[in-house]
């Protein structure tokens, strides 16, 4: 049993002396794996992969950027105030009743009653 207790401070003192040298290889390692990942982009930047995923990014950006426009616009015509109005499809002699100042022809256009066209859904 004292022979154990001997061999393995031995052993642990010549583990730890490896490891050491150990961990600076991995280190120089994987320092160079970068080095060398670092040193072929820029040996060679730009490639058409490269420029097809750029070409296709942009036009995946434009899409979502032209389908926001219209979701929007969907969006404001959605929100409008809708006009409803029953006399809106009557006869057109309502603008004969517009009432009309004493002393002007016609009325102006802010006192005259505006209908829209009739409109079918």
């Amino acid at each position: 049993n004292n022979n154990m207790f001997h061999e393995l401070p031995g052993k642990i003192a010549e583990k730890k002396d490896l490891q050491p040298e150990k961990q600076r290889v991995d280190e120089f390692t994987i320092l160079d794996e970068k080095a060398l990942l670092q040193q072929g982009y820029t040996n060679n930047p730009y490639t058409m992969q490269h420029s097809i995923r750029k070409f296709d990014v942009e036009e995946v950006a434009a899409e979502r950027k032209k389908q926001a426009v219209v979701e929007q616009v969907m969006l404001d015509q959605l929100c409008r105030a809708v006009i409803s109005d029953p006399e809106q499809n009557g006869n057109s002699d309502i603008y004969k009743m517009d009432p009309v100042l004493p002393g002007l022809s016609t009325a102006p256009l802010r006192f005259r009653k505006r209908t829209l066209h009739e409109t079918k859904i």
